[in-house]
């Protein structure tokens, strides 16, 4: 395995993203929509060295240079780091659902087999942790061979038993369906090695499958009740939970002796640095902003755009005493059309003066500032390891209100009236409030109807119930990723467009196919989508950390959350 360490380095901040400060929409929205994405995909292209480390500006892709010198190595052994969370520390047991917060949590007490360094990389490019080697068989099985002193903090050895163990519990428990979905089985081959058999052979699934479940020992596991494993479990990370109080803090301790001894195999999860990790939960994000401020936390992982402009000047540079850190959210948001009999937008020419009619970049200024965020020219992430950043110079049905009027004459529809469906997230009711005012200006109106969780999933999936949506993905590696959420079909047989289409199903699994996965394949789906109007795409918008400027490097895992243990001070 090569060595990296995955940081982005604090002093480079905040990637040139000027006029950003004090501009977006409501503080709590922000704090909430650029937090609760515990799925979600946009990182740096790591470069494969001990360290990558971002600098310069973001612009369709986050720059790497070559930085090994930033370690720990040297520094204090001994800290306290104080974090401030908006969310509550959640889904603490080895084994529990995908969940806001279980992210913050999960890399800290537990280790994987191994952990992704980039978006999009092979699996010989991820960060081993327990596994000392992986060996790709072919494209469903891999060997994997395990360091032969890992041990939990209660000193339970961790051989390959106790990894099958850990996979089949998570696979049968179905918390996620994605897992059980992609993990077939585990076969031993003696206690440090064992061959993994994957279902699914689509790109990015052994990846997937090697990080996504931690690996405790049975012995350790079977020991503790439920409640006891949800509050205080025996893990194998770098820290243990000594203090807990939902809704409250999680206190955290390093684990002094630690199962990797040696220092130059640790993951980027990983620094040591920190002897105590305390992590506070603020749920408003003027609460959170005024703790930095008062020097009561270190770090801020999810900053509202509206309170930005207290740590960042207007050129872009972070004020004096604080980094300040400008990542991708990993949802892209887009909005899919009804293409069925059902809906007058079966007319793909109607759906054409739709797409022209609307200005993406006005609604995403309006929604989440001027710069706060960036355009795409698909339903995936722009920050995506096969992303083509040609795609964002063409005109894909670029705001064009001659045009709009254009289709909607050639259409031949009369007093169109359509409805938008959208969730009760308050991003998505802004977002909708412009989509309405740019439609009503070429005689287009628009009912915006608002649903909750539970009422939106079952009437997406009912070609009678709406017209338009707003929609977000949630990518990881690459844009097959966002392309298979929309052609995976429904309970009704339909895909997210609510028809049938076996060539956009044809074309979607060629570019997520292992030996198929091409620019060429990629770039056809792309093509097909803009002949079809499937869609109109609009974007991501930026989260933002800060922390002291004593904060050397940020930690970023390609699902774009900070892993707390890997922070490196001063």
């Amino acid at each position: 395995m090569r060595k990296r360490l995955v940081v982005v380095l604090a002093a480079a901040m905040t990637l040139g993203l000027a006029g950003c400060g004090g501009k977006g929409s409501s503080t709590e929205t922000q704090a909430a929509a650029q937090g609760g994405q515990s799925q979600a995909a946009t990182e740096s292209q790591a470069v494969e060295t001990s360290a990558a480390v971002s600098s310069g500006k973001i612009s369709g892709g986050m720059t790497t240079v070559d930085h090994p010198e930033i370690t720990a190595e040297g520094k204090s052994a001994d800290m306290t780091i104080t974090v401030s969370n908006y969310v509550d520390i959640a889904g603490i047991s080895p084994f529990a659902a995908p969940q806001s917060g279980r992210n913050d949590i999960r890399y800290l007490i537990y280790d994987q087999l191994a952990i992704m360094a980039k978006p999009g990389g092979d699996v010989d490019e991820m960060d081993f942790q327990m596994a000392k080697n992986i060996e790709k068989v072919d494209n469903d099985t891999y060997k994997i061979e395990l360091y032969d002193y890992i041990h939990d903090w209660a000193g339970n050895p961790v051989t390959a038993d106790d990894v099958i163990f850990s996979y089949t519990t998570m696979a049968d428990s179905g918390v996620s369906g994605k897992f059980s979905r992609l993990f077939d089985s585990m076969e031993k081959v003696d206690d440090y090695n064992l061959i993994l058999h994957l279902k699914n052979t689509a790109l990015g699934t052994a990846q997937y499958v090697l990080q996504f479940c931690p690996v405790v020992s049975q012995a350790a596991y079977e020991s503790q009740s439920e409640g006891e494993r949800a509050q205080y479990p025996i893990g194998t990370g770098g820290y243990k939970i000594v203090d807990y109080v939902s809704g409250g803090y999680c206190y955290l301790e390093r684990v002094e002796d630690y199962w990797q001894t040696d220092e130059s195999l640790r993951s980027y999860a990983f620094s040591g640095q920190a002897k105590e990790i305390k992590i506070v939960v603020q749920t408003e994000a003027a609460q959170r902003a005024n703790a930095l401020i008062t020097s009561n936390v270190d770090v801020v992982p999810v900053v509202a755009n509206t309170d930005i402009g207290l740590f960042q000047n207007e050129d872009g540079t972070p004020k004096e005493g604080y980094n300040v850190l400008a990542t991708l959210n990993g949802v892209t948001y887009y909005m899919p059309f009804n293409c069925s009999e059902d809906s007058v937008l079966n007319n793909i020419d109607l759906r054409k003066a739709v797409s022209y009619a609307i200005d993406a970049k006005g609604v995403m200024d309006g929604t989440f500032g001027v710069n706060g965020y960036t355009l795409s020219k698909e339903c995936a992430n722009v920050m995506l390891g096969d992303y083509n950043p040609a795609w964002n110079e063409e005109d894909y049905y670029d705001y064009n209100m001659e045009k709009a009027q254009e289709y909607l004459e050639k259409s031949g529809a009369k007093d169109v009236s359509l409805r938008l469906m959208i969730s009760t997230e308050a991003n998505e009711k802004a977002m909708a409030v412009f989509i309405q005012q740019y439609l009503d200006m070429v005689g287009i109106k628009v009912e915006i109807e608002s649903y909750d969780a539970a009422l939106l999933t079952e009437y997406k999936k009912d070609t009678k119930m709406w017209d338009m949506r707003i929609d977000s993905v949630g990518n990881s590696d690459y844009c097959t990723d966002a392309w298979n959420l929309c052609t995976t079909a429904h309970d009704n047989g339909l895909n997210s467009f609510m028809i049938e289409d076996p060539k956009l199903d044809e074309l979607v699994a060629a570019a997520g196919g292992l030996d198929t996965h091409s620019t060429e394949t990629v770039e056809a789906v792309h093509v097909y989508n803009y002949e079809q109007c499937y869609y109109v795409p609009l974007g991501n918008f930026y989260k933002y950390s800060v922390a002291t400027d004593k904060l050397q490097a940020w930690p970023l895992h390609p699902y774009n959350y900070l892993l707390y243990g890997g922070f490196i001070f001063e």
